[in-house]
């Protein structure tokens, strides 16, 4: 319902638009989910006098497609257009040419799968993206703890088999992990990783995404009941005393939590669930794509080349100097953005909030990890999960339904698209 209220606005608000074109025999851009700056470049580099019309519905773009108001260039449903045979595929430019050679291996891998066809032309080119491993141990702790003799976990199933362990030895001086622990919210966040693990490996392997499976409500149960015992010793940061012994996925550019440790992404924790599959990083990437049919179609690669000086001019401003560190980690002022933000928290803090040694270990994550593009709907997985009703979650973490139940409620409650193929 949200979706065909939002669509049928937009519709409504093109229309006198429309009469305005038919009077003055104009034409306008068509962008479906692109940046206002971007969109009138474009406008100005195709000599358009009317403004760009910008639609940032919901509505999937194979819908918007069909009407008359179908989108020239798209910054969203990329995989979904792809997959349609409806982006235009064009010459790599120079500057792209010299843009992607500056970029990680792993990044150079990501483009080359999904947006390079056969014959060496681009479907699209790339906006932003960031990227998410499921975790890191924190390696200084660990060679300090009473584990050290102990292989890290990289595993969802090592992790729980860690945690049975560490809570029947004595640990002093160290925690498990923050977030894990911070009451309702710390739980709950464990079961989303678990979710999201599972969808990622599921999309990966181009298989359905299914919960009510004997196998995640396994991994499911161990879960839940594994952290609710540690949440009664661990309960809430004030009672974790010294170094966690792993840091989450979330904020982190270097110092962990308590600012004890470091991290980098030579001690990621890939999203698998059992160390059979394979090591995966998340890559969730903004790919722009002109659509076939469109007039603009023929300057595909001269409209899309915009985006590179559209990057370095954002990174320049001073709000959001990291917003490129995995396509650029060379670009990035460590010291500076330290300095900015501690600025901004008017001295709260004392610590450093990025370290180089972790900006220049995005280099290397290729070596760790295979990174997964997971289209919109599997991206979306933590959008279900925020507009589920809280009950269901607090039911589960409380014992008040099985995994089971769990599993398949949430099944039914949500659909889920198939796997890209």
């Amino acid at each position: 319902m949200k979706r065909m209220i939002c669509i049928l606005l937009a519709i409504a608000m093109l229309i006198p638009v429309c009469t305005a074109w038919a009077e003055k025999d104009g034409e306008a851009l068509i962008v479906y989910e692109a940046g206002e700056s971007l969109a009138k470049e474009w406008s100005e580099m195709l000599g358009l006098k009317q403004p760009p019309i910008e639609l940032d519905c919901t509505e999937s773009v194979l819908e918007l497609v069909k009407g008359d108001t179908a989108p020239d260039i798209c910054g969203y449903d990329f995989f979904a257009l792809k997959e349609a045979g409806m982006v235009a595929a064009f010459e790599p430019t120079e500057l792209m040419k010299e843009d992607m050679a500056a970029m990680p291996q792993y990044l150079q891998d990501v483009l080359r799968d999904n947006l390079m066809t056969e014959d060496g032309k681009l479907s699209g080119y790339l906006d932003n993206l960031d990227v998410q491993p499921l975790g890191f141990y924190v390696p200084d702790a660990w060679e300090a703890s009473p584990y050290r003799d102990m292989t890290p976990p990289s595993s969802v199933e090592e992790i729980l088999d860690f945690l049975e362990i560490y809570l029947e030895t004595p640990h002093d001086g160290f925690c498990f992990i923050h977030d894990a622990t911070d009451g309702w919210w710390g739980r709950l966040w464990v079961v989303t990783l678990l979710m999201r693990c599972w969808a990622i490996q599921s999309n990966y392997a181009k298989i359905p995404l299914r919960y009510n499976n004997p196998e995640f409500i396994r991994l499911l149960e161990r879960t839940v009941d594994l952290f609710n015992r540690l949440l009664k010793v661990e309960k809430g940061r004030k009672n974790q005393k010294g170094r966690q012994l792993f840091q989450d996925n979330l904020f982190s550019r270097g110092p962990t939590g308590n600012n004890l440790d470091t991290i980098t992404y030579a001690s990621l924790i890939p999203w698998r669930l059992t160390k059979d599959q394979p090591p995966l990083i998340h890559v969730m990437a903004d790919f722009y794509c002109v659509r076939t049919g469109s007039p603009y179609e023929d300057r595909a690669a001269e409209l899309l080349e915009r985006i590179i000086p559209g990057r370095e001019a954002y990174c320049s401003r001073e709000i959001r100097p990291l917003i490129y560190e995995f396509i650029n980690p060379d670009r990035v002022d460590v010291e500076g953005f330290n300095k900015m933000i501690l600025k901004k928290l008017g001295g709260k803090y004392s610590w450093k909030l990025v370290t180089q040694e972790f900006i220049d270990s995005i280099w290397d994550i290729h070596k760790y990890a295979v990174p997964a593009i997971v289209p919109d709907d599997y991206q979306n997985l933590n959008d279900h999960i925020n507009e589920n009703p809280e009950a269901l979650f607090r039911k589960l973490l409380d014992g008040e339904v099985t995994a089971a139940d769990f599993a398949a409620k949430w099944d039914e409650m949500n659909h889920w698209a198939e796997p890209a193929q």
